[in-house]
């Protein structure tokens, strides 16, 4: 069976996406790892901006349906504007209407209708795409604005990595899930084998990782922490070591603040390809923790 392990964080902007494109890239160092990557992050996937994605693949993604009017049957009674708690029916010219980014597909204004005028119909929500990063298999998905079947993807672009992950006789999965602990979030952790969390020295970043780690304690995922930019706020790093050790978590590594970071981004590459730092303190997690626990 594949074995995910999932980088994650509480919050967005922690640079949870900046750690996993770095080990996604130091797979390739020799002595290589075989490993499939797969970007969770549905609503926002950026993971292939740093890793040089080739897509080889993309299909429609439908993750639900949405209420269409039939115009030649409907009547203007107005029965279905009411009932719709999402405001997604007006009237107009004697004629339903109805506005698909904010239906949610309920389909009470189906239930309303005593004209049959009203179906249910697949939408397309977004793409989900395959192919290749820097040489590793690489599956991502993205949902288009409004839609809310994030979790859905989550699982889809997850399905696909481990059909990648079969074909290439790699036995791990790495994921860049999604951040928080919504729906996204807790498909991208379902069934995996280690959280790596990355969190940041400040309140909202503990507020956050206080979060992620009871929803990883009630999945029954063991997770290990990163703390990023821990010199911002030396005191405040302080603080999460002493909390985290009251919890029994391990953190794995420190990662100073580094502006070769910034520069990495700007470049499109992981910051581990160019030096600092940063990079030195992510290549230490790696040898040390991240790759041992891919090829357990």
């Amino acid at each position: 069976m594949t074995k995910h392990i999932a980088i994650m964080s509480g919050k967005g902007g922690t640079g949870k996406t900046t750690v996993a494109a770095s080990f996604a890239y130091l797979a390739q160092r020799p002595p290589t790892t075989r490993i499939v990557i797969a970007d969770a992050d549905v609503d926002a996937a950026n993971l292939h901006l740093l890793l040089d994605f080739r897509c080889e693949n993309q299909e429609r993604y439908f993750g639900g349906k949405k209420a269409i009017i039939e115009p030649t049957r409907c009547v203007g009674c107005g029965l279905c504007e009411p009932v719709c708690r999402f405001f997604a029916i007006h009237m107009e010219n004697d004629l339903a209407h109805i506005n698909s980014l904010t239906c949610e597909g309920c389909k009470a204004c189906v239930f309303a209708c005593p004209h049959d005028a009203i179906t249910m119909e697949a939408m397309q929500s977004g793409w989900l795409r395959d192919g290749s990063a820097i040489g590793i298999p690489f599956a991502d998905g993205e949902l288009f604005p409004g839609e809310e079947t994030s979790g859905k993807l989550v699982t889809e672009v997850r399905k696909l990595a481990d059909g990648k992950a079969l074909k290439e006789a790699a036995a791990s999965v790495l994921v860049d899930g999604a951040p928080g602990i919504g729906c996204s979030a807790i498909a991208s952790i379902t069934g995996a084998r280690a959280l790596i969390i990355v969190t940041e020295p400040s309140k909202s970043g503990w507020h956050d990782l206080e979060r992620m780690m009871e929803t990883a304690k009630h999945f029954n995922v063991h997770y290990s922490v990163i703390i990023n930019k821990y010199d911002i706020s030396e005191a405040y790093t302080q603080f999460v070591k002493e909390n985290l050790k009251r919890r029994n978590a391990d953190i794995i590594g420190l990662i100073p603040f580094d502006e070769r970071v910034v520069e990495a981004t700007r470049k499109g590459v992981p910051v581990v390809q160019i030096g600092g730092a940063a990079s030195e303190a992510i290549t230490r997690i790696w040898d040390t923790t991240i790759r041992p626990l891919l090829l357990e």
